[in-house]
């Protein structure tokens, strides 16, 4: 008598594994203190934005306070990636749900919580800040009180979130010793986010910079008579240059920095799944990165010194 084995379709099956093992690394960070610890973290630096008193500086902020999260997201990615290598574990046998691939993929979007935070939260900030009339940019005689933020601004932070989750997964897999490469992360986060406010917005810095902020500022050094501009222009006066500069969001360039972003997000991506999928993701991930870099050097004459656009 022939007994017959029925097996469930690969595919299917190990889709449906997929999604369960992320829901369960999903729970444990709902439940762990990253996700907590970074949405304090942004609530705390938020609120002391609001008291930031010179022009532009509440609207420039706004990528700047998600950076604890962003922090938040990282560790918590490399303990995910790090998760089916640790030491301790035995290898995955043949006969297993889910291969190591399909494992990475699971804990990739197990990181859906830190995403979705990201998401409701610029929702929210942005609608109170429309709901409150806008926000102060430039000094009379070209101010205004009621400049918002525009999609490309607010898909920055949420592509920051989605780069840490995918390089922290990467991390982890790769590193055994998941210690220094999560301080070196953090590092890295800590100078191009809380530092690279300030330091990093000059050219070319901005273009590679993790956190970019708008407005920008053009010199008005050729103009001799400032009540000859158009009135809707924004204008600050710099005491350091004695003169008057143009301040004004760069869609294109914070574009540009977005899809830069999001290309290096697929980079990640193809160092998690491997294979023939992570060479398709590689090669689209690098040639987001190249359109991203062009897109913001373009927006910007082609500069590539502070003095050749006044950034």
């Amino acid at each position: 008598m022939t007994t017959a084995t029925l097996t469930a379709p690969p595919l299917a099956h190990g889709g449906r594994a997929v999604v369960v093992l992320a829901r369960i690394e999903a729970r444990r960070h709902l439940r762990g203190a990253a996700l907590w610890l970074g949405l304090l973290g942004l609530v705390y630096f938020g609120l002391g934005a609001r008291e930031t008193d010179w022009q532009s500086g509440v609207y420039s902020v706004f990528p700047v306070i998600f950076v604890p999260l962003v922090a938040a997201t990282f560790v918590a990615a490399v303990r995910s990636g790090g998760r089916d290598r640790h030491a301790d574990l035995p290898p995955l046998a043949e006969e297993a749900p889910l291969d190591d691939n399909a494992r990475a993929i699971a804990r990739l979007f197990g990181l859906t919580p830190f995403v979705a935070a990201c998401v409701l939260l610029v929702i929210g900030i942005e609608t109170g800040i429309r709901i409150e009339g806008g926000l102060w940019v430039g000094i009379e005689p070209g101010r205004t009180d009621s400049a918002v933020h525009t999609i490309p601004e607010l898909l920055q932070p949420i592509a920051l979130v989605l780069l840490a989750a995918a390089a922290g997964v990467a991390a982890g897999r790769r590193f055994r010793r998941r210690g220094p490469i999560t301080l070196m992360g953090l590092i890295l986060v800590f100078i191009t986010g809380f530092l690279g406010w300030w330091a990093f917005q000059v050219l070319p810095l901005a273009y590679v910079t993790l956190v970019q902020t708008q407005p920008v500022s053009e010199s008005l050094e050729l103009v001799a008579d400032i009540r000859a501009v158009p009135d809707d222009w924004l204008l600050e006066y710099v005491a350091e240059e004695r003169g008057w500069v143009r301040v004004y969001v760069d869609q294109p360039m914070i574009a540009g920095h977005v899809v830069y972003l999001l290309g290096w997000v697929a980079v990640c991506t193809a160092g998690i799944v491997g294979g023939a999928l992570g060479r398709r993701w590689l090669w689209f991930g690098l040639a987001a990165v190249g359109v991203g870099l062009i897109v913001q050097v373009a927006a910007t004459g082609f500069a590539l010194s502070p003095n050749s656009f006044g950034s």
